[in-house]
């Protein structure tokens, strides 16, 4: 199989792409055809050594993925071959086949394109265990991106905060947030950001950290009734991927330089097909 790695620290273009035997599944695993994978900043982090988690190297980036059931490992059950299956794993996504476990796999609606299963589950599950999860958003509150600030927050402030951005933009954000607030910290591609303990004292607010991919592993159950809720949101036309960009794999890293541009106004893909 194809697999794009990771052999040594660096940015995109230090990842290669090789030609590697295919994998075989252990007891309890499954293999999967890679038919899409959508790159995530985390990615881009990973390769850098800069992420929490740092896989083993030599490596392929690539957490959210879509492909077909092809292999199950002794005693693997809740999938046959044939199945279409959409995959959060930490890594291993830029290549042409993945191991993957069945409770990292769910199945992907017969009407729903790879390309769209690949792109639905990081930015979407998320957003939904942050608001409903974290910072138990309630019919009526008002929540704000931290590009909004007090401007759009009015004179009460935003009862819910969601920061995926960092940096500078994080402390005019906190200053706009109304009294017992929740600040919910997604990322930091701004930087991380550094915040005076005396904002949260005058606004009684809290700050609350949101890591969806440690979370899915502490609470599977939890994060399967989320992902049912995202499937039906799909269905009713409630929420739609946006997808910017399409790349083969051979130019992956050519895909990660565009998300680390700012160049993506959408989730970009990589295809295997």
């Amino acid at each position: 199989m194809k697999a794009l790695l990771s052999e040594q620290p660096g940015g995109p273009e230090t990842l290669v792409l090789r030609e590697l035997p295919e994998p075989l599944p252990k007891a309890g695993e499954l293999r999967i055809a890679v038919k899409a994978c959508s790159l995530n900043y985390p990615d881009a982090l990973m390769i850098e050594d800069k992420y929490q988690f740092r896989p083993p190297r030599p490596f392929a980036p690539g957490l959210e993925v879509a492909g077909i059931v092809e292999q199950l490992g002794e005693g693997a059950a809740g999938f046959k071959v044939g199945d279409r299956v959409f995959v959060h794993t930490t890594h291993g996504g830029l290549a042409e086949q993945l191991i993957a476990t069945p409770s990292q796999c769910m199945s992907i609606p017969t009407a729903m394109p790879f390309e769209t299963a690949a792109a639905l589950l990081l930015t979407y599950g998320t957003s939904l265990h942050a608001l409903q999860d974290r910072a138990q958003l309630k019919a009526g509150e008002t929540r704000a991106l931290a590009a909004m600030f007090k401007e759009a927050c009015g004179a009460k402030g935003a009862d819910v905060i969601y920061d995926p951005v960092g940096g500078e933009y994080a402390e005019p954000a906190l200053r706009a947030i109304a009294w017992e607030g929740r600040y919910l910290v997604i990322g930091f591609p701004a930087g991380i950001p550094k915040f005076p303990l005396n904002l949260l004292l005058l606004k009684g607010c809290d700050v609350r950290g949101v890591f969806w991919g440690a979370w899915v592993a502490r609470e599977p159950k939890r994060h399967q009734a989320n992902m049912q809720r995202l499937l039906e949101l799909y269905a009713s036309g409630g929420i739609r991927p946006r997808i910017s960009a399409r790349f083969p794999l051979a130019e992956g890293g050519a895909a990660l330089t565009t998300l680390l541009r700012r160049e993506a106004l959408g989730k970009i893909i990589v295809s295997m097909e």
